[in-house]
């Protein structure tokens, strides 16, 4: 199983999230949430030194999306804001896992939630959900093709994008009346990516497992 603790760049270390179906994380999720056990779970994975930055506000939420075009690359940003901390999962805009859960989200009207969060020894698992619009964001069809399939060098602008804090410096409150106090960015793991790791001049960090 690939981990999925953590990487090291030369701006600094950050964690990988997933989409993992909900059965792999037992009854846990589905009992908070109460969606199918096939549903993609948005895993999050971080440090925090004190447990407590992450207890101002449980609501309200927002979820939404946007893109970045980086030369011939399309990355899709996932942005959840829980009261006055927000949570980006930078992905290629292209990978089919992620439109397949963006369409069962969208059935399910929310996004099901995993935060993984490391204090020290200490390690705690936040579930949430949050409401998704029906409308998703679409794709022009000059991304798709073989000519957009993932390389070790998309993984690697990806970590870049997390690693250069550009999403923390340009983060905007999506909530009115609320101003963001924290801003954390992760990597999206997909299957299509994970061939790339041992490729990758990035640094593994074995601390969590995937699931």
């Amino acid at each position: 199983m690939v981990s999925t603790s953590g990487l090291d760049t030369d701006g600094g270390r950050f964690g990988l999230g997933t989409l993992t179906p909900q059965w792999m994380f037992g009854s846990e999720p589905e009992k908070a949430i109460a969606l199918p056990d096939y549903t993609p779970v948005l895993t999050f994975n971080m440090e925090v030194r004190n447990i407590d930055e992450l207890r101002s506000r449980y609501r309200p939420t927002s979820f939404g999306w946007s893109f970045i075009e980086i030369g011939d690359c399309l990355l899709m940003i996932f942005c959840l804001q829980v009261g006055d901390v927000q949570f980006h999962w930078v992905a290629h805009a292209t990978d089919p896992d992620l439109w397949e859960a963006i369409e069962m989200w969208k059935r399910a009207g929310k996004v099901t939630t995993l935060l993984r969060v490391a204090e020290g020894e200490r390690r705690r698992i936040l579930i949430g959900a949050a409401e998704i619009s029906s409308h998703t964001p679409s794709l022009s069809s000059d991304w798709h093709g073989p000519d957009h399939a993932p390389t070790a060098e998309t993984l690697q602008k990806l970590a870049s994008v997390v690693a250069s804090g550009l999403l923390k410096s340009q983060a905007t409150s999506d909530i009115p009346g609320i101003e963001l106090r924290h801003v954390f960015a992760n990597v999206l793991l997909t299957k299509r990516l994970e061939p790339f790791l041992n490729d990758s001049p990035l640094v593994i960090d074995a601390t969590w497992s995937n699931g």
